[in-house]
């Protein structure tokens, strides 16, 4: 039977997302119906083009792809959802998709929602309509992070740095701590933004902000990480992961690993670190659609980080209690 998907917001990432649905195996599945949501004509044309990228002339067996511009022409019955909107609308985006359509499985972006309220708000729904979710924070599915999740864990608390220049610490923080919970098998949930720098910056998206400093954050099984964001330099982001197995230095964009361990004899050597980029998450997108579950972090486990960094960032944005505005990050 044809499994039905849905897409809403065909942005950069959404039209990204787009390829990595586009590349699911069709066939295998009975066939596949995607719909495109997004009230932008630009953003549906990015949106066409990039999935053309990956279709080509021709067409791919099984695959119905569909362009509309609200919610109310969608099905009512939804295999999988896919919201890739920016955190301002993203509660709206997902009540009014929940409001017209049952759905089975749910994967919302990060950073999630702006609200507090909005966490509990959408636990509340997803239970009552019998929707799993999980939040797209990819690292956990990249192979590199998996071969170290299988190396590492039980082999006690690990020290953990992320640094480089202008990454968008505010942003992407909650991507390197599925990482870590992936890595270490432990919550981090708790921080300390002390060291972060006083005067916020405004992100690359209106409206929105961003952080540089410091983050720490404290794992509950002994681990510990900083992430630590310049704000001036052109440092690449490098990750450095320290423990009793060994020390693993990961320059992600470069596909590449620096280890020191047991196995290299405790001399350095250079070995690949697989990532996947947002149009190569169609192995994610299978698991959902096959097996009802994926390497992705389940939106239950995510919701403490996000409400505990919304403290840390509303803190630096608006200053001392100001903790439960809405925080704009993206």
């Amino acid at each position: 039977m044809t499994k039905i998907i849905v897409l809403i917001g065909c942005g950069n990432i959404g039209s990204r997302t787009l390829q990595s649905l586009v590349s699911v195996d069709a066939a295998s599945l009975g066939g596949l119906q995607i719909w495109c949501v997004d009230p932008s004509a630009e953003a549906l044309d990015l949106a066409r083009t990039r999935a053309g990228e990956i279709i080509g002339a021709g067409s791919i067996d099984g695959l119905d792809l569909r362009f509309v511009s609200d919610v109310s022409e969608l099905p009512r019955t939804i295999d999988l959802a896919v919201v890739s909107t920016t955190s301002s609308v993203r509660h709206a985006a997902v009540t009014a998709l929940m409001d017209h359509a049952r759905i089975d499985c749910l994967v919302l972006e990060k950073f999630l929602f702006t609200g507090r309220q909005h966490y509990a708000d959408l636990s509340a729904r997803l239970n009552a309509a019998g929707t799993r979710a999980w939040v797209n924070c990819p690292r956990p599915a990249w192979p590199g992070y998996m071969a170290l999740a299988a190396r590492l864990r039980g082999t006690g608390p690990l020290s953990i740095r992320v640094a480089g220049s202008g990454w968008a610490l505010a942003s992407n923080a909650i991507h390197f701590l599925a990482a870590f919970e992936a890595v270490t098998g432990e919550r981090f949930d708790r921080f300390d933004g002390s060291g972060l720098d006083k005067d916020p910056i405004e992100n690359r998206r209106h409206g929105y902000r961003e952080v540089t400093g410091t983050l720490a954050a404290s794992g509950d099984g002994g681990s510990s990480a900083s992430l630590v964001c310049f704000k001036g330099g052109r440092a690449a982001v490098t990750v450095d992961i320290l423990g009793a197995a060994g020390r693993f230095v990961i320059f992600e964009a470069q596909s590449r690993m620096l280890e020191q361990s047991e196995e290299t004899g405790w001399d350095w050597k250079e070995v690949p670190f697989e990532m996947l980029y947002a149009s190569q998450m169609a192995p994610v997108f299978q698991d959902l659609l096959t097996d009802g579950a994926c390497a992705l972090p389940d939106y239950g486990s995510m919701i403490a980080p996000h409400l505990g960094l919304i403290s840390i960032y509303n803190h630096v944005f608006f200053g001392p209690g100001q903790e439960d505005r809405l925080c704009p990050v993206t």
